[in-house]
């Protein structure tokens, strides 16, 4: 890698046609000099073949990638949401259409995000794309936001989540709901799991891809035991005689079409009950990230994207169908008992077949928990290490390892996962910590997009997405909403995530424009300094020569003769 400046941007030569930019000095120096400003739509993703520090490209096939990419969206949420989701939107049918909505949210966000990454795939997911669009400042907010706030918060609700089911399984051990506060032997269980999954990706991209794909089998296998376990037991299977046979056996259908609607909420109940299926989804905008290492990522990352939305909105639907065939409603929901049930799938697993489906769904909630955990720091990590890499994070985090693996980002990355575990309480308060934001920020891909069509019309795109201006359109009205209904529903945890994306901008201000500028400005006035002393002390020598400094010019040849 070599340095020089080049119309006064700093550019890193990496190979004959491919520069990369650190965009901090870009703006100072497009700003202070005027100088004219470097492609936006150049990429910035190293060649691994001439650089030490590069993410070990054409390593991930396509199957890996579904995994990881279904592995970082199923974790725990489809074995707890149902009964939130069904309690906040009053019936079963708004209830069904709220799971689906939270799909085609997601998957209208993803196609946002995969036509800009089949131009440029980089690990910097959404922070890149939000360089090249909208300037270094809001892709910092972002990388700052994500390090602080979504990153950490997602990793820690998912190693407590692994930790709760842990601790199920422990003879007399009782951790409480999501919403207790987690005592130290919960928060040690979940801090061992982060421990746990920054030595395994610390070692390849083929390893964390290998290790997801294990999980998301278990996860997949779960699934699908629960969903035969429903099936079987509307067709009349009996195993045991479980507490809520006789409820369920009475119940009115909760497919009756008379009553599919009957008790449906407003707006305001039903956007709480679409933010936690949505919480389920979480995870899909995290694919972009594995751009660089995909096998011809410009076919795959689309495929990835889709196929694995695919199979987590098919496993969904289903787990939900199956809790409905079995459970009535307001045992889903708790208004039956007064308490919504916490873990569905070890409740609805113990209806249908007793205390052995209970601890099987036990262990495979804890697998899919531990596989979500593995795949989001696996997928985040590398983000952090682009951002590093294109000078607007510390640049400690842009090195990888002797098996090109990001670290130190990974490393970073749950050093603060640990700690923030330590700070806040609960799952519930890590998931509304980073809801408000994140959705701020999700609502900025669907603008990209627009941004992206406007100033480059005659770009030839591999993928795009459909419905476009309007569905992008819907999709950022969405997300603001989504924002607004998190911030309203806990207003401590948001404005304290909302504080720090205040904060990013005038630290990225100082950071990357007012430093450079008084670095550069020492610098001139240093330069000027040694000048002038220089000048001073060449005067000087000439006055011990003796030459004669106040003796007239020579005159030009075509002057007149003095008279």
């Amino acid at each position: 890698m070599v340095a020089h400046l080049d119309a006064g941007i700093v550019v890193m030569q990496e190979e004959p046609g491919r520069t990369y930019v650190p965009l901090g000095d870009e703006h100072v120096f497009a700003a202070d000099e005027g100088t004219p400003a470097v492609d936006p739509l150049a990429s910035s993703s190293p060649d691994a073949g001439t650089n030490t520090n590069a993410l070990a490209s054409n390593t991930l096939s396509l199957v890996g990638g579904i995994a990881l990419c279904c592995a970082d969206i199923i974790g725990s949420g489809i074995f707890a949401s149902p009964g939130i989701v069904l309690h906040w939107s009053g019936s079963v049918g708004a209830s069904l259409l709220l799971w689906l909505l939270a799909g085609v949210i997601t998957f209208v966000g993803f196609a946002c995000l995969a036509e800009l990454s089949v131009l440029d795939p980089n690990a910097g997911g959404l922070f890149y794309y939000f360089r090249t669009t909208f300037g270094g400042a809001v892709a910092f907010s972002w990388t700052f936001i994500n390090f602080t706030v979504v990153v950490p918060g997602s990793l820690g609700a998912l190693s407590l989540t692994f930790a709760h089911y842990v601790a199920s399984a422990v003879p007399n051990w009782n951790a409480g709901g999501f919403e207790a506060e987690a005592d130290w032997r919960l928060k040690s269980v979940a801090c061992a799991a982060v421990a746990t999954v920054v030595a395994l990706n610390s070692q390849s991209a083929a390893h964390g891809g290998g290790v997801a794909k294990v999980f998301l089998t278990a996860t997949l296998l779960g699934c699908a035991f629960v969903f035969v376990l429903g099936v079987a037991f509307a067709l009349g299977a009996r195993w045991t005689s479980p507490e809520h046979y006789e409820a369920a056996a009475e119940s009115p259908s909760n497919f009756d079409p008379h009553t599919l609607f009957a008790g449906t909420r407003g707006p305001s109940s039903l956007a709480v009950g679409l933010v936690s299926a949505l919480w389920a989804y979480a995870g899909a905008m995290d694919v972009a990230s594995m751009g660089e290492e995909l096998r011809e990522p410009e076919k795959t990352l689309p495929k990835v994207g889709m196929t694995g939305l695919g199979i987590v909105s098919a496993a969904y639907i289903g787990m939900n169908v199956a809790y409905l065939l079995v459970l009535p409603a307001d045992v889903i929901d708790g208004s039956a008992g007064g308490a919504q049930v916490d873990a569905m799938g070890v409740t609805f697993a113990r209806t249908v077949a007793g205390a052995w489906a209970g601890h099987v769904v036990t262990v495979v909630v804890a697998a899919s928990s531990f596989g979500a955990l593995n795949s989001c720091l696996y997928l985040s990590a590398r983000q952090f290490y682009a951002a590093a890499r294109d000078g607007l994070f510390p640049a400690a985090l842009a090195v990888t390892n002797a098996r090109a693996a990001p670290h130190r980002a990974i490393f970073a990355t749950g050093t603060l996962t640990i700690a923030l575990l330590w700070l806040l309480s609960s799952f519930a308060t890590l998931v509304n910590y980073l809801s408000a934001a994140m959705w701020l920020y999700y609502g900025l891909v669907g603008v990209a997009v627009i941004v992206s069509r406007r100033k480059d019309p005659d770009v030839v795109r591999p993928y795009s997405m459909p419905g476009y201006p309007l569905v992008p359109a819907l999709y950022v009205l969405m997300c603001t909403y989504l924002s607004a209904c998190t911030f309203a529903a806990a207003p401590g945890p948001c404005a304290g995530a909302l504080l720090f994306v205040a904060a990013a901008f005038p630290l990225h201000h100082v950071w990357f424009v007012w430093f450079p500028r008084r670095r550069r400005r020492l610098a001139a006035e240093g330069e000027r300094r040694e000048r002038g002393e220089s000048r001073r002390s060449e005067g000087l020598m000439e006055s011990l020569l003796g030459r004669d400094d106040t003796a007239s010019p020579p005159l030009p040849a075509s002057a007149p003769p003095l008279s």
